[in-house]
């Protein structure tokens, strides 16, 4: 059984975080998102042999380049057709080399909303509340090449560490925060402040060792969940005593060496496959329910609830090549958690004194999550990709994971201008039930390039299920309908 006493923290990330799963671009590493996203890294930034091998890449040693997205979504069911309060975005980046051996990167995100927040005639001077926006420090960092000896590389600073060879269902990727502000977007990531000391062998393999200071929560929506009870739960608890006030805390770990996360990753290539095998101490970045205090007052009752951040070790292992032009990737993680514990205080239903319980909201059992997939490219010039996960990322004991199965194929016509895909999968909670716990999302979408360097993109967001622990079915009522214009420059 899972646990009855949970704080609808875990359930609301889980809802609002169900659904992101397949775009898939020329190749691989582009299936998962629906939404149009440009993924970037500090192994993505830091091919310094890519910057100086050749006399014009040595001369332009300053790089700018940006992303506008414009994305509105509109909720399809009802007459009213309702915006989705959701945000455009442009990410800025800048690169320079100062040395031949040194680079540095600054980017930012900045978050716009079509959406105000004015209420009263007080707030009409304020601009941030008829125009809100979000300014996000996004990478900033250096990479050393060769700093100590060849072949040693140090990158320190704010950087999106990616780990894993699935297509952004990487459960060994666990260095940065999820970003969950985009529940269409699965396997989104914040950068964040790290140290990374890489070496390379003369045989190409690498072993790299990270140094995070402090873990960082997950990035909600503006109107994301919080950490207050459920109030039918609490009904069974205190009978129909009203709740007249509620509030909530998250206990940040101490800012020590001990409260720091660490990981270890070596990867090599053996017969033209590329593998690696990884181990990460760190903390969940999604907060656990720690405490719930129910308190008496004069015309009914007050709740304060706590969360604090749970302790894990993950042991990854993945790989990924290729077998008669078919693209193959399996990745495996070892979750070992610390597991989890709540305490209840609240005033016994019959007798109105004060008693404690004490509930276990995760158990620290190991279990194991896994991502397995294959894609292809047709002599039609068809791409199929096809992904099974086992456990979401919210999923984090082993009678909670659910298995989830990917899909997208898609076509470009007219000399690359029109691209039209067809995207979608389903959840199976369990295989001997099918029928009471499962759930689908079906996501078609067709994308015009008038140019090489802008996207106009229009889709759909089609969801249902049954059973009360799917995460498909739970969203059915979110059907969207979307317009997207993406810019480079």
């Amino acid at each position: 059984m899972k646990p009855q006493w949970q704080l609808p923290l875990c359930v609301a990330l889980a809802l609002a975080s169900a659904v992101n799963i397949a775009h898939a671009e020329e190749n691989r590493n582009t299936f998962t998102s629906f939404e149009y996203e440009e993924e970037s890294s500090t192994q993505d930034n830091d091919d310094f042999s890519t910057n100086f091998d050749d006399d014009e890449a040595h001369q332009q040693k300053l790089d700018f380049s940006g992303t506008l997205t414009l994305d509105k979504r509109f909720m399809s069911a009802g007459s009213k057709v309702p915006m989705v309060d959701f945000y455009n975005k442009a990410r800025l980046e800048l690169k320079t080399w100062p040395t031949e051996n040194l680079l540095v990167v600054a980017s930012s995100e900045i978050r716009f909303y079509d959406l105000g927040t004015t209420t009263s005639s007080t707030d009409l001077s304020k601009p941030d509340t008829q125009q809100p926006y979000d300014i996000l420090p996004w990478e900033v960092y250096f990479k050393a090449h060769d700093i100590f000896a060849p072949g040693i590389d140090l990158t320190l600073g704010k950087q999106r560490i990616i780990w894993g060879s699935a297509d952004k269902l990487n459960h060994t990727d666990n260095l940065n925060p999820d970003d969950f502000t985009d529940i269409f977007d699965w396997g989104a990531k914040v950068p964040s402040v790290a140290a990374l000391l890489s070496y390379t062998f003369e045989s190409d393999a690498s072993i790299e060792f990270v140094w995070v200071p402090a873990v960082k929560p997950i990035l909600t929506l503006r109107s994301g969940p919080n950490l207050n009870g459920e109030q039918d739960d609490l009904a069974q608890l205190i009978g129909n005593t009203p709740i007249v006030a509620q509030s909530d805390k998250i206990d940040a770990n101490s800012f020590d060496l001990k409260h720091s996360m660490q990981a270890i990753r070596y990867s090599s290539t053996v017969k033209d496959i590329d593998m690696s095998i990884s181990v990460f101490h760190g903390y969940d970045d999604m907060p656990v329910a720690s405490g719930v205090t129910v308190s008496p007052v004069t015309t009914g009752v007050t709740l304060d609830a706590t969360a604090a951040y749970m302790e894990q070790f993950i042991i990854g292992v993945d790989f990924a090549g290729e077998l008669s032009s078919i693209g193959y990737w399996a990745e495996f993680a070892a979750v070992l958690p610390k597991g989890a514990e709540m305490q209840i205080t609240a005033p016994h239903p019959s007798t109105g004194a004060p008693f404690t319980l004490q509930q276990t909201v995760i158990e620290d059992d190991p279990y194991l999550k896994y991502t397995l997939g294959i894609d292809y490219t047709f002599s039609s010039g068809h791409y199929f990709n096809i992904q099974l996960m086992h456990g979401f990322f919210t999923e984090r004991a082993h009678n909670e994971l659910n298995d989830y199965i990917l899909a997208r194929l898609e076509q470009d016509y007219m000399d690359d201008r029109i691209k039209i895909a067809l995207g979608g999968g389903g959840m199976i909670g369990d295989w001997d039930n099918l029928d009471d716990n499962n759930g689908f999302i079906f996501a078609p979408e067709i994308t015009y390039k008038p140019y090489d360097n802008i996207e106009l993109i229009a889709g759909a967001y089609l969801l249902g299920g049954e059973g009360d622990e799917g995460l498909f079915s739970a969203l059915s009522d979110l059907d969207q309908v979307t317009f997207k214009t993406v810019i480079k420059f």
